[in-house]
């Protein structure tokens, strides 16, 4: 008889990660809907290495928190922080000798936000065909 243990995925730990912080995301987002002079914003993932970067890179997580002033109804600021980070993989660290080594990118922004004004609501209507 064969004795098998299943363990869990590293993706599956990072999709029940990503679906904890979409929960978070929304609660926090219909607390801050109602200041209207502020936003708010929180998210994070997974960052897949691109182009050369993929070939001693393995994947990994990222976060991004900001916030702002709402000057007006057209005009606001945000500012963002960002963090990724970047997992060596084994084989870089072999050729490399460093056995600990670690990477990271951290980021930090200020935007300014125009905000289009419409001076038209667009306006859902229902039309129905009869026949007769």
């Amino acid at each position: 008889m064969e004795t098998r243990i299943f363990t869990r995925p590293r993706l599956t730990k990072s999709l029940q990660l990503l679906a904890t912080m979409m929960l978070i995301l929304c609660s926090v987002s219909a607390v801050c809907a109602q200041a209207t002079r502020w936003n708010f914003n929180v998210g994070g993932g997974i960052g897949f290495p691109q182009g050369d970067l993929s070939s001693f890179i393995n994947n990994g997580g990222n976060f991004v928190v900001g916030g702002g002033y709402n000057v007006n109804k057209w005009l606001s600021t945000n500012g963002e922080f960002m963090w990724q980070d970047l997992p060596v993989n084994s084989s870089t660290k072999q050729a490399l000798q460093t056995p600990d080594a670690s990477a990271r990118q951290y980021a930090v922004t200020f935007d300014p936000m125009v905000h289009p004004i419409s001076r038209h609501r667009f306006k859902h209507s229902r039309s129905s065909a009869s026949s007769g």
